[in-house]
């Protein structure tokens, strides 16, 4: 799993044994190889050691060094479900029952912020522990959602100055005034009024598990729409030989494609499909690209097209 870009890192505590023990995946070219900062995958036992997590999740260090204790986790928090709010439905559909609330059983500073921090993770416990084989599968599961959540990340260092791992990336977003927002603490911000602003607690309780079974179902729904559409096309001008070819390659095959569906026109060429499925009827209504699909799009040329059920 190590690579050029990926290296395992971990700790087990510095003179004596850490009461939360990790090891990590970090994306180096990206992100430093630390857990204090970023955007990484962590394994993390439970101090009870009761239950281990694959966490994804990000450096709770460099919130608490900048803000204290008690605001870092505030902004942590925040910063954790506008993370949530990037990931699709379709990122999650090798991931059985993603758990979005972990508990390492200890009070302590850092195994809280670590709970805060969790974007979302899969629990293993003692008793009941899985294959070797599953996972491998997992960690090939969230390893491919890290590289999701980053390509998809806008990093923003003090609260003002945004960075991308795209050089493009404004072209990335068809929701500009709503685009989240990754909040990098570690670097100074460029404009001294921007620490000026104050913070007002607010509370608003969301059902993140919901929200994400939901847009899965629509997402699915309106895949497999599409599909459905694309081969009654096909049978209707006697192509039935192509029409019984066309598939949902998000499911056949899985996410990171750049394109949800291969179909094919009248004359037998390729049609490389995206399925965009939006709940507003308005007609202005926006969504976001990723940089697979907008690389995708590339590749392809016209024989790329964007659906919007």
């Amino acid at each position: 799993m190590s690579s050029a870009r990926f290296k395992f890192y971990g700790s087990a505590g510095q003179g004596t044994w850490a009461e939360v023990p990790w090891i990590g995946l970090f994306d180096v070219l990206t992100f430093k190889l630390s857990a204090q900062q970023g955007v990484y995958l962590v394994y993390l036992l439970s101090a009870d050691h009761k239950r281990m997590y694959l966490s994804l999740n990000q450096g709770w260090t460099s919130f608490k060094n900048k803000y204290g204790t008690k605001i870092g986790l505030q902004k942590l928090d925040r910063t954790t479900k506008s993370i949530r709010d990037i990931i699709s439905s379709k990122s999650l559909c090798h991931i059985d029952n993603p758990v979005y609330n972990i508990n390492l059983g200890s009070k302590s500073d850092n195994p809280k912020g670590y709970e805060i921090s969790n974007i979302l993770s899969i629990e293993y416990n003692r008793e009941n522990m899985p294959s070797n084989e599953q996972m491998v599968n997992d960690l090939k599961a969230m390893k491919e959602l890290l590289i999701n959540v980053i390509s998809n990340l806008k990093i923003t260092y003090g609260e003002n100055v945004t960075y991308s791992t795209d050089n493009n990336d404004e072209d990335l977003s068809m929701e500009p005034y709503n685009l989240l927002e990754y909040v990098e603490p570690d670097s100074v911000p460029h404009y001294k009024k921007q620490n000026e602003k104050t913070y007002n607690e607010t509370y608003k309780k969301i059902d993140f598990d919901h929200i994400q079974k939901m847009k899965k179902f629509w997402g699915d729904t309106g895949e497999e729409w599409v599909e459905k559409i694309e081969k009654l096309k096909l049978e209707k001008y006697g192509k039935y030989d192509l029409a019984a070819k066309v598939e949902q390659v998000s499911k056949t095959k899985g996410d990171g494609l750049g394109y949800d569906i291969l179909s094919f026109d009248n004359n037998g060429n390729k049609m490389f499909i995206e399925v965009k499925t939006t709940t507003d009827k308005s007609k202005n209504n926006k969504f976001q690209i990723s940089i697979n699909e907008l690389n995708a799009s590339k590749h392809y040329g016209n024989k790329y097209y964007i659906y919007r059920v």
